[in-house]
């Protein structure tokens, strides 16, 4: 036995024979060449294991293990220790031990080998080794697991091969220490709030006395276009009672959502999530989200903010919480101005797994929800994904491929301070680390390489010419589209043969507005969100010529059962006719509804007068003059198709095209130019 081992096992004994007889009054009096038994040192060691202490677990497990080098329940645990204390090379050494002894009562580690290999880079023997588990089976869950896998490992190196337009680099001490960072967030362009550990925990050899480790928020700012080194954020945000870390800003930046978290050992870590007001770099009114968020059977942490309809914050949060899909899923909760939370909806199956979702980030001016996951196909432990959607409505989650993932845990993406910076935290190799190159979490700038550039380009046309001859004099404006707003970015006018030509920038939302004299002008909204590389965008627009007196027909305006009542639905699409008559104040329209023959004549007649009267009402409260708005019910009598089929029984779709509401310009609209057909 080594001095070092011999000591450690020493000061150990002295600490488990305290805490066996504290309280009892006896005096234990330690010969210093007694060593405990081989049982009550395996204990000792599933102790520190169960309590999270894996280096202090290895130790103990590492001197049990040269005593009796057989003993394949050790080996296991040296595997498992090693695993968990993120040192993978180590834990297959022994996992690859215990598969290759026979008999072999542990099933499951031909599984665990597999994993420690593919986060190796090692995907062929892992992908050997995922089989080998299912040949043999015993464990529905990880047999579904590995299934995933044997999938992700051929994938990964077909990912590798393709690396995207992206630099991946560690950003210096001052940000990065040789224990734990995590959690970036970015306010404005320089300010970055982080979260950090002021000591690996993984590391923390203190066997007996009561030192408390804590992680805590961080913030810094630039200078000479550098992160200057962090300095802790204030009390109440931190101080000695609790871990702190994840924070989040709403996107006004007067609110931050952040996590308490309280370390109870071999019992785990409970995390509640809290909101801070901040103002003009004060903080103030920090207080604990109602419980619907904070139930304290569950872990709740790592927030993410997005905006509702209304203005309130739509919090993506974490949790373990019943009726998930896996360990760890994203929930959402709409929070209010005092703290007090909706109940919790799971965000979905497209986008929880059976696995672990952690560290989302939600793009409010884009619409994305960032996360890492390990239940979807990766590179390696944790990856990063994107969706598109909100709230429980997702698309299928994409791999933000390689370099931005690699062979280990990469979480917490988020925006940086330009459309080509992004930030994420990795255990990669290039860490600052005291011990293995991939124990410990840093954090990692993201650059594109190249600029990525988007061209679009088309002409506008009459609609229905087959040849799609460019109109002359058309105008083609391009807008920027953010959440509240709409910015017009460049214009063309008067259009020749040549068509348009803009150029875009990546991951933006934008509308084309196409209009010449005569004809009514049509938008079109798109985005180039996705795009890693550089491409040219094709959108060619027709637009139809305008008929004086002939009906257009608005869909989808709808109205309560026999009742002139306007529903919400209804109320967007006159926002639209209220934009043309905006834009256009010389027109003159008549809108007129009409119903099917359900009912009388009579009553269908004034049923349809009182739906056009409400049209006209809607758009007389946003300040449209009555003179140019003339309400007009056709009941049933202008039928488009036939509400009865030939054998005198319903047609339900037939009924549907007659309950409709048109408008069509009566005033003259010679040189006036008109905006839309269909709106």
């Amino acid at each position: 036995m080594s001095n070092v081992k011999h000591i450690l096992f020493l000061v150990f004994a002295i600490c488990f024979f305290f805490q066996e007889s504290k309280g009892q009054g006896i005096t234990i009096i330690v010969d210093s060449n007694y060593v405990l038994p081989f049982k009550k040192r395996v204990k000792m060691a599933d102790r520190e294991f169960k309590s999270r202490q894996y280096y202090e677990a290895i130790e103990l497990y590492q001197e049990l293990h040269e005593e009796q080098p057989r003993n394949l329940d050790v080996i296991y645990r040296l595997g498992e220790s090693h695993y968990k204390a993120r040192e993978y090379p180590e834990a297959e050494k022994y996992f690859q031990a215990v598969v290759d002894t026979v008999p072999n009562p542990y099933s499951s580690a031909p599984y665990w080998l597999g994993v420690v290999q593919k986060m190796s880079g090692k995907y062929l023997e892992a992908q050997q080794s995922f089989m080998l588990f299912l040949e043999k089976g015993g464990n529905v869950v990880l047999e579904q697991r590995a299934d995933l896998e044997i999938k992700a490992c051929l994938w990964a190196k077909e990912l590798i091969g393709q690396p995207t337009n992206v630099d991946v680099t560690h950003l210096p001490e001052g940000i990065n220490g040789p224990f734990t960072e995590f959690g970036p967030f970015l306010l404005g362009d320089s300010i970055m709030v982080y979260s950090s550990l002021n000591t690996d925990s993984l590391l923390n050899a203190t066997f007996c006395c009561d030192e408390l480790y804590l992680s805590h928020l961080y913030q810094s700012y630039k200078k000479g276009g550098q992160w200057v080194k962090g300095e802790p954020l204030p009390y109440p945000l931190n101080n000695g009672d609790f871990h702190s870390g994840n924070g989040a800003f709403s996107a006004d930046g007067k609110r931050f959502y952040y996590t308490q978290c309280t370390d109870f050992g071999a019992r785990g870590t409970f995390c509640s999530i809290y909101m801070a007001s901040h103002t003009d770099g004060v903080w103030y009114n920090d207080k604990s989200l109602s419980r619907n968020v904070n139930n304290a059977r569950y872990n709740n942490t790592q927030p993410a903010v997005g905006v509702a309809e209304n203005g309130q914050d739509i919090l993506y949060f974490v949790s373990d919480r019943e009726g998930g899909l896996g360990g760890n899923d994203i929930w959402y909760s709409v929070v209010n101005a005092d703290g007090h939370c909706s109940e919790p909806v799971n965000a979905g199956t497209v986008l929880n797994t059976s696995g672990d979702e952690e560290t989302p980030f939600y793009d409010n001016a884009l619409g994305l929800l960032y996360f890492s996951s390990d239940g979807h196909s990766g590179l390696g432990g944790k990856d990063v994904f994107v969706c598109k959607g909100a709230l429980n409505a997702f698309e299928a989650p994409r791999n933000l491929g390689f370099p931005i993932n690699s062979r280990v845990d990469d979480m917490y993406f988020t925006n940086g301070e330009d459309e080509d910076t992004y930030y994420l935290v990795s255990n990669r190799p290039g860490t600052i680390a005291l011990k293995g190159p991939t124990c410990c979490d840093d954090i990692f700038k993201v650059s594109r390489l190249e600029p990525v550039v988007v061209l679009l380009q088309g002409i506008v046309h009459e609609q229905g010419d087959a040849e799609q001859k460019p109109l002359d004099n058309a105008t083609i404006a391009l807008f920027d589209i953010t959440e509240n707003d709409k910015q017009l970015v460049a214009e063309m006018k008067n259009l020749v043969s040549t068509g348009y030509e803009f150029t875009l920038t990546p991951n933006r939302k934008y509308e084309l507005k196409a209009s010449c004299a005569e004809h009514f002008s049509t938008y079109k909204k798109f985005n180039t969100v996705g795009l890693e590389s550089s491409a040219t965008m094709h959108e060619s627009i027709g637009l139809t010529r305008i008929e004086q007196n002939k009906s257009y027909r608005l869909d989808n305006i709808y109205y309560e059962y026999a009742s002139a009542k306007l529903t919400d639905a209804s109320k967007v699409v006159l926002d639209s006719l209220h934009r043309l008559l905006t834009e256009n104040p010389k027109i003159i329209i008549e809108l007129g509804a009409h119903t099917d023959s359900k009912g009388s004549a009579d009553y269908n007649q004034k049923l349809s007068q009182k739906r056009a009267e409400s049209c006209v009402d809607y758009l007389l409260e946003k300040e449209i003059p009555s003179e140019r708005l003339i309400p007009k019910g056709y009941g049933e009598s202008e039928a488009v198709a036939s509400n009865e089929c030939i054998d005198g029984s319903d047609n339900p779709d037939g009924r549907a095209q007659n309950r409709r509401t048109e408008f069509k310009i009566i005033g003259d609209v010679k040189n006036i130019k008109i905006i839309r057909q269909k709106l």
